[in-house]
């Protein structure tokens, strides 16, 4: 092929470039971008010298991009349900993300309208052929959704994928290993109510994969709210609780959330009798997917479950002693122990093999912020027009397990209020 370009070339009386790595730089980058995956790049860049040193400049996005394709168990580890989903590929940038969307509010608006398309594209079964079928035309792309707003306006090095890899090793799997004892396959396998009465869940369907990366994911995007509340001159970031709400509701769904807006007498409303509007559900594509919706795990639920379990609480009790302990006023406790528990895909390496050891000097500072702080962060209430209908109180700040009461209230109801879950 290379003989029959040159002599082609030579009639014509221009130079024809043999091979790939011949072509202007500009032109093997943008090839380089419609490559299949990450492997494929990899592979390409280990061709020769020239290549390698020409695909060394391939932008970060680009990176991302060949990354989401990758259908490996490292970028697309299993959930248990559908399949592969590029979990790993959203908690890496989220962060990123949501320091994007705080740069304005059209950002923070166009943020929100992507949670309600869910994290990633939905399989929905039985459009274009049979459910069983593994045609990929029963595969219906939602555009619009987190991914979408990721491959857009995030990126990651090959560095940052090296150092990816080294954390699976050491805060990933470490961490999905305790989670699978403390609310998944393992933990329903061996509990018992006796022994763990704070984790009094029968019939509890999660799957700990799932699990960690919703909470890495919600901690990555909303970590930065903290900053405004342990200090004062910060601005306030523009993802607010019904932000918040918002991700829950769209991108970790759990049909108990959505029969909260069936259950009339039990769910906090306006004084006009109507839902409060944090608890409505306007539109997620997985809540019109019955077959979906009967085969999935809880995960709201289930975070319910694993933030009121002891062996969770008490793994981050010892986090926090290593950097001074707790406060006795309850409202700062509650803010410390939010800032350290809800700092994302990164902070999850404090229960990994690694520990705490790398984070104790942020810890040290935020507890000295918090330690300083003379008025408490303002609390709102959800509902309650009157004394006696149902209402849930919830802080300023990222605050997931209020945030779960507000959208799974139709699951428990007044007995929650009753029990003092």
């Amino acid at each position: 092929m290379a003989g029959i370009l040159q002599s082609e070339g030579a009639r014509a009386g221009t130079v024809v470039p043999s091979s790939l790595g011949d072509l202007p730089g500009e032109l093997v980058l943008h090839i380089a971008s419609f490559l299949a995956s990450i492997e494929d790049l990899h592979r390409l860049s280990c061709t020769n010298k020239q290549l390698q040193r020409q695909l060394s400049a391939v932008t970060p996005n680009t990176i991302l991009r060949l990354a989401a394709r990758s259908q490996s168990d490292f970028f697309r580890p299993k959930n248990g349900l559908e399949g592969r989903e590029p979990y790993l590929i959203i908690a890496a940038v989220a962060r990123q993300l949501s320091e994007w969307a705080v740069k304005s509010p059209e950002n923070v608006e166009a943020l929100r309208k992507g949670f309600q398309g869910g994290l990633y594209p939905v399989r929905i079964p039985g459009v274009g052929g049979d459910d069983d079928s593994d045609d990929e035309s029963l595969i219906y792309c939602l555009t619009g959704n987190v991914l979408d707003l990721c491959l857009e306006h995030c990126g990651l090095t090959m560095d940052d994928i090296r150092r990816l890899h080294a954390y699976k090793h050491t805060s990933i799997d470490p961490v999905i290993g305790k989670l699978d004892k403390w609310c998944g396959k393992q933990w329903r396998e061996t509990w018992n109510n006796e022994v763990d009465p704070a984790s009094d869940q029968e019939d509890l369907f999660s799957n700990a994969t799932e699990t960690f990366y919703n909470l890495a994911i919600y901690g990555s995007l909303f970590a930065p709210c903290f900053d405004s509340f342990l200090d004062p001159h910060e601005a306030k970031s523009g993802l607010d609780t019904e932000s918040r709400l918002d991700y829950l509701k769209y991108c970790v769904p759990d049909d108990n959330c959505f029969m909260t807006q069936h259950r009339p007498t039990d769910a906090p409303r306006r004084e006009n009798g109507r839902l409060h509007a944090w608890l409505q559900v306007q539109y997620d594509p997985i809540y019109e997917m019955t077959d979906y919706i009967n085969d999935a795990t809880e995960p709201q639920i289930v975070m319910r479950h694993l933030l009121r379990a002891s062996k969770w609480r008490k793994a981050w009790q010892a986090v926090r002693e290593t950097a001074g302990g707790d406060f006795d006023e309850e409202w700062k406790q509650k803010l410390w122990e939010a800032v350290v528990m809800f700092q994302g895909f990164e902070g999850m390496e404090m229960l990994g093999s690694s520990g705490p050891g790398r984070w104790r000097d942020r810890m040290l500072k935020w507890r000295a912020q918090i330690d300083a702080l003379e008025e408490q962060p303002k609390i709102t209430t959800v509902g309650g027009y009157a004394s006696w209908t149902p209402h849930v109180y919830t802080p300023e700040y990222p605050m997931l397990a209020d945030e779960l009461r507000i959208c799974t209230f139709g699951y428990y109801g007044y007995q929650e209020l009753a029990n003092g879950f």
